[in-house]
This record gives structure tokens, C-alpha cells and sequence, in this order.
């Protein structure tokens, strides 16, 4: 299984330590032609772990590319939490959709990736993508891995038991 593989844990270990705790993982899937946009945003307004010791690690299953919707970051912005808004009914459950109102995205970077290959960023680290424009697919799995000495956010507890593993723990790991 990809999440316990010790080449990508050995990788997120050199990003956020030793303990490692799996706390999303997805696939996202931008049909051609569509697969619509996803504006601007940081991860940890959504997971709210303590510290910002959160990273993802996006897996291009398809070549990601600005014509197929790839991500663009927007660099000197991941120093701090901006506030979001929230554009759907938390009721509905329909998505995650969350976007930072007041940034001008003018500056944002495309992250191009080679079917395979990681794009990784941190929980701050403002991102987007755009609609699919190509005749292909845009496919990947995001895997969202926190710090596993961090306490439990307030959205794993609506998650049911064993949803969020701890994947690797340091040593003195009975801090955990």
C-alpha cells in the first residue's frame, strides 16, 4: 500500500519528524474538459492541526499540466494562516470548498508534474488549480500526513475509529 510505503514515509519524515500520522487521503479527478477550479486556499484552514506541522504529498497518476488543470502555488504567502471563507453549506456535505477571499493570485506559480512524480507542499503554502482545458484526464491521490505528537484536531473526531494511522512512530514514541 502506497501510504505505508518507506520511501514516501522516509520523505514526509525529513519534512514534519519521525511520527507520522495519515490524516486525508484522496483521489481527485478532473474529467477532460471540465474538472472545474479550485480556488485559492491553504490545507491547514481545513484541518486545523496545532502548529502547522502538516504536509501533502499529490501523486500525478497523469501527466498534471497548466493546459489539464495542475496546481500553481503562490510563493511568500505560507507564512501564516489567512483568513477563508467558506463557499458551501457545511450541512450538505457536498465538497471541500474553501477559498482565500483578499489574495491577489497574479503571482502563483504552475506545478507542473510527470505522471509518477510528487508535488508536495506545506499546510500553508497557498493553492489552486484551474479547469481542465485538455482532452485528457487530470488524475492524482492527495495524501495529507500530520505530526503525530500534535494533538487530534477537532475534525478527526467526527471520523470514524482507525480513519487517521499513525504510519510511523520515532523513537521516545510513547509520546504518542
Amino acid at each position: 500500500m502506497l501510504i505505508n510505503d518507506s520511501r514516501l514515509l522516509d520523505m514526509v519524515e525529513s519534512l514534519i519528524g519521525p511520527d507520522i500520522r495519515l490524516i486525508h487521503y484522496q483521489g481527485v479527478y478532473k474529467p477532460a474538459r471540465t474538472g472545474g477550479q479550485i480556488r485559492s486556499h491553504q490545507d491547514n484552514d481545513y484541518f486545523k492541526v496545532a502548529e502547522n506541522r502538516t504536509i501533502s504529498v499529490w501523486l500525478a497518476i497523469d501527466d498534471a499540466t497548466v493546459e489539464n488543470g495542475c496546481m500553481w502555488y503562490l510563493p511568500g504567502h505560507h507564512h501564516q494562516l489567512l483568513r477563508h471563507e467558506q463557499l458551501w453549506d457545511t450541512s450538505e456535505k457536498k465538497g471541500f470548498y474553501l477559498a482565500i477571499p483578499d489574495i491577489d493570485d497574479a503571482d502563483a506559480v504552475p506545478a507542473e508534474v510527470k505522471s509518477g512524480s510528487f508535488a508536495i507542499h506545506h499546510c500553508l503554502m497557498p493553492h489552486r488549480s484551474l479547469k481542465n482545458e485538455s482532452d485528457g484526464p487530470r488524475r492524482g491521490l492527495a495524501m495529507h500526513f500530520m505530526d503525530a505528537t500534535m494533538p487530534d484536531p477537532d475534525m478527526l473526531s467526527i471520523l470514524p475509529e482507525g480513519a487517521t494511522p499513525i504510519l510511523r512512530r520515532g523513537p521516545g514514541s510513547d509520546r504518542i
